[in-house]
């Protein structure tokens, strides 16, 4: 007798991570590139405060935001014992026997 199954393969979702916050410090930094000269003082600390603000909310969104790195994707057959039935019919005989399946 031969019982087939589907070899289990686990992938898990920490592997696949995005990068989105390291992306969105890029963001404000590089405005601060007008901070230059030219600039009073005035308006240059009035920036500063601004890409501050910027900065700030980028890190609070962060908080708000969900993730799924802790999701893994399981594929065949899940481990566990399985009862498998089997049945033999020869001519007029019937015969039925229970065999346990383990799947590692």
């Amino acid at each position: 007798m031969q019982i087939a199954t589907i070899a289990r393969v686990t992938t898990p979702a920490a592997l696949f991570r995005e990068r989105k916050l390291f992306y969105a410090f890029w963001l404000p930094i590089s405005g601060l590139a007008v901070i230059g000269t030219g600039i009073s003082r005035k308006r240059r600390v009035l920036l500063g405060v601004f890409f501050s603000m910027v900065v700030g909310m980028v890190l609070l969104q962060a908080g708000c935001g969900s993730s799924k790195s802790s999701t893994t994707t399981t594929t065949g057959t899940p481990a566990g014992t399985y009862t498998v039935t089997v049945n033999a019919t020869s001519g007029s005989a019937t015969r039925t026997t229970t065999v346990q399946l383990t799947v590692k």
